[in-house]
């Protein structure tokens, strides 16, 4: 199931959103939409929403504009697919702070819209086949998203998860008996690299890179091997060249 969220003041875009979503890859019965008229309302339904792959969001509407929407949206989903739309403003620097993957003009042709709206169906596509990491626990298998996941280092027998602050909450990390070098093999296409021999870090949470360490989204600084140091520095500047 793909679950999608439309944001727009114009109830008629949401429904031309509607049809373009079903035209360009996706069936009826596999997506589950949530759609909210203004940026204020889809901000204080969020947490009725259980998961988002795709969220259209309209950035001229009145009383919470896109750029705070998309900030306050990000907090939740820092992983979903995240379109801009507009009928008059172009993106400011603001706007690039949410990582939009693509930003639409509702001024664009019917021809023009559907092979932007396949190009951003695709994407939300190859998100969802990104695996995810079954942990055992008391509770039983939970299983772990990349996205839930800032660095992981080596940790006795096994290895620790540190988790991202505004996905897990007050959790900040969880032991598994899983070895580094096995979760590296599950997560080495989904943005992770060693930093280190003893750690990998998601490179989507890299605040900053430097000679000899790196600091993390929360501000943790991992020191980074001679070794590893070259490897890592493509890696990132490949993620940011991609998106």
């Amino acid at each position: 199931m793909y679950d999608i969220v439309i944001c727009d003041d114009d109830e008629r875009f949401i429904r031309y959103m509607h049809k373009l979503i079903l035209a360009s890859g996706l069936s009826d019965g596999e997506v589950q939409f949530y759609e909210y008229d203004s940026g204020r309302e889809l901000a204080e339904k969020l947490a009725d929403i259980r998961e988002c792959d795709l969220c259209i969001l309209d950035m001229n509407m009145e009383e919470m504009n896109g750029d705070e929407t998309a900030k306050i949206f990000r907090r939740v989903f820092p992983s979903a697919v995240l379109v801009f739309c507009s009928g008059i403003f172009g993106p400011t620097t603001r706007s690039f702070e949410a990582e939009p993957f693509r930003y639409l003009l509702k001024s664009y042709t019917d021809e023009h819209m559907l092979e932007e709206m396949k190009i951003i169906v695709d994407r939300v596509k190859q998100k969802k086949q990104i695996p995810a990491i079954l942990i055992k626990s008391p509770e039983g298998m939970r299983r772990i998203k990349p996205e839930q996941i800032l660095y992981i280092e080596i940790y006795k027998r096994g290895s620790r998860i540190f988790l991202h602050p505004d996905v897990c909450g007050e959790e900040k990390s969880i032991t598994t008996t899983k070895k580094l070098s096995d979760l590296y093999e599950i997560l080495e296409g989904c943005g992770f690299a060693y930093a280190h021999s003893s750690y990998i870090v998601n490179l989507d949470y890299v605040k900053m890179l430097r000679f000899g360490e790196v600091q993390m989204i929360d501000d943790t600084i991992l020191n980074v091997s001679r070794s590893r140091e070259k490897n890592l520095k493509r890696a990132y500047i490949e993620g940011m060249d991609k998106y």
